[in-house]
């Protein structure tokens, strides 16, 4: 017996290793065997390989940890975010097959993401090429935002979308860019809670949340971070050892020779060389700052990142820093970190006492375009006008109130008249507004369409406020048919986003001495303070006295600018070549008008 027992024995190993579960991968081990970049989706198709980006591993192993329940990335652009979400995807439809729900801000993104990411992963990499049938093939349940594969399926949803949110549950919710979600997913409250709310249901449930900052204190990736474990990505110097996070008080670089950046080591205060990154980072290691195993948070910014120099991004804090606006961005997606200081009141006594010594009967030579914003009340109508010059720096010319009942053609005629109105620089030039933005918003709007009627041609244009969230200053028109019109419709907190940022700045805002004590109390008559809104917290602007006309006549005079779109260096050189001109120089509209009015 003793001499059949060996076969046996070899049949039964056999057997047993055909029939013995697969070995556990993580995350990272899935990526590193089976993922393909493709070549629409990446700037290096091929392979994929986490040695690329060391510090992917740490964040994608959470994913597959299991006493991990969430995942928190606060991050800047340019580290490779969007890789790893669908690494995660591909873990999931190749290795854990799972209801999984993927939410973007909006609908678009969500069909963009399908389309132009996850298409492509799922046709480059053969492990997943036959998991998920075409959309198109006749026995396929297949949609571009819901995906059917064995063991599971991926719902691709936009935050904004109450039904498709609040239907089936689910164990894995991955949310990409949070801080841009709608506030609510219609009457039914936060998108971020209605999600989550699906995962109840499911044991060993993962929710994944990434995106970059918005603004401190307000931000929901912060907030979510700040609750976390807190992960920091920490390196060797190449000199001394010892381990650091990188940030942006480190880089060293001459503003004057923008030719090589280098990292100053906080211990040895040594200089590292670019060429060191990737030594530094293969050697690096995620530490936590707080104890917190349950929710994994991690925060990261672009000086860690393959795919951006150090110069890169000194690069762009210069160009930032000269526009406020512009810097906030940069702190957002270069440092991933949120924004400070936008919700302090301006000073209107502080303010006043920068006011220059000029007005509208004698431009600053720098002037080199003019444009108006206007605020219509029942009794009157109140327009301010302002000069532009390069770098956007805005000079405040005067306010002007022309009194008179709106209802009737008199006070509209005084005001029209004003606006052919022919001003002069101090170096000789003579211009006119080039562009104008009439608020249509109040209780004399069908006054106002009848005064613009036929004015699109000298860029008079019907403006509507809009305090949604993220919207841009200026889009596309709108038209009222009935009078042949554009109406644009307006990002007012975007607007005062800009206007707040640049008043805080020196050098950026001009005032003349003729604008009174009431005008800069009116300017100033707004902060930003937290609200709730469908169970969420948001950033609003809310008024701290009754009257604030110039401030709204400053939103649309911004606005009459993002419409014209001026073309600042040739409108220099006409200013340098001919000191005669009277017409604007402007670059092609940007948004296009359309209609018979062009």
């Amino acid at each position: 017996m003793t001499g059949f027992q060996s076969p046996i024995k070899n049949v039964l190993k056999k057997v047993s290793k055909a029939w013995a579960p697969p070995p556990r991968l993580t995350v990272t081990e899935w990526s590193d065997e089976y993922r393909m970049l493709s070549p629409e989706a990446s700037a290096e198709a091929g392979k994929y390989y986490s040695s690329r980006a060391p510090y992917q591993k740490g964040i994608m192993d959470a994913i597959s940890d299991r006493k991990v329940e969430r995942v928190v990335l606060m991050t800047s652009a340019q580290i490779g975010k969007s890789e790893m979400l669908l690494n995660m995807t591909g873990y999931v439809i190749s290795y854990a097959p799972a209801p999984t729900l993927v939410m973007l801000p909006t609908l678009s993104m969500a069909q963009a993401w399908s389309k132009e990411r996850l298409a492509p992963m799922c046709r480059d990499t053969p492990v997943l090429r036959d998991k998920i049938k075409d959309p198109r093939s006749r026995d396929s349940n297949n949609t571009t935002l819901n995906k059917q594969f064995p063991g599971g399926f991926i719902s691709i949803i936009a935050s904004n979308s109450p039904a498709s949110i609040s239907s089936r549950p689910i164990k894995n919710v991955f949310l990409d860019e949070v801080d841009r979600f709608a506030e609510s997913a219609g009457s039914e409250g936060s998108p971020v809670n209605l999600a989550i709310a699906r995962t109840r249901t499911f044991a060993g449930s993962k929710i994944v949340m990434v995106s970059t900052p918005t603004i401190k204190d307000y931000s929901p990736i912060e907030i979510n971070y700040e609750n976390s474990s807190k992960n920091e990505y920490y390196v060797p110097c190449p000199e001394c050892n010892e381990k650091q996070t990188l940030t942006w008080e480190q880089v060293q670089y001459d503003p004057e020779n923008m030719t090589v950046a280098q990292m100053a080591c906080k211990h040895c205060g040594s200089l590292i060389d670019e060429s060191k990154k990737m030594w530094m980072l293969k050697n690096g290691e995620w530490r936590s700052g707080s104890d917190n195993p349950k929710i994994q948070g991690f925060h990261i910014n672009e000086l860690y990142s393959p795919w951006r120099s150090w110069l890169d991004t000194a690069v762009d804090y210069e160009e930032a820093r000269s526009k406020p606006e512009m810097m906030k961005v940069w702190v957002n997606t270069s440092l991933g970190l949120p924004y400070e200081g936008e919700a302090e009141k301006l000073d209107a006594v502080e303010l006043q006492d920068k006011a220059e010594n000029y007005n509208e009967d004698l431009l600053p030579e720098s002037v080199l375009c003019l444009t108006a914003g206007a605020d219509v009340q029942m009794d009157r109508i109140e327009c301010s006008v302002f000069g532009w010059s390069g770098n956007d720096e805005t000079y405040v010319i005067t306010h002007k109130i022309f009194w008179g009942l709106t209802t009737d053609t008199g006070v509209w005629r005084e005001f029209n008249e004003y606006l052919l109105s022919i001003f002069e620089t101090e170096d000789g030039r003579k211009m006119r507004i080039a562009s104008t933005c009439v608020d249509t918003g109040g209780s004399s709007t069908q006054s106002v369409y009848y005064f613009l009627k036929g004015k699109a041609r000298r860029r008079v244009f019907g403006v509507k406020g809009s305090s949604e969230q993220g919207r841009p200053i200026v889009n596309k028109p709108t038209f009222i048919q009935r009078y042949n019109i554009p109406l644009y419709i307006v990002g007012t907190d975007t607007a005062k986003d800009w206007i707040f940022s640049r008043l805080k700045a020196d050098g950026l805002i001009h005032f003349s001495e003729s604008l009174d004590e009431e005008y800069y109390a009116q300017l100033t008559s707004e902060k930003k303070v937290l609200v709730m809104r469908n169970g969420r917290q948001a950033f609003r602007y809310q008024q701290t006295r009754k009257r604030n006309e110039t401030l709204d006549c400053f939103v649309y005079g911004l606005t009459a600018k993002e419409i014209l779109n001026p073309n600042y260096e040739i409108l220099e050189q006409k200013k340098n070549a001919d000191p005669e001109s009277e017409k604007p120089v402007a670059r092609k509209q940007r948004p296009r008008l359309r209609g018979k009015i062009l």
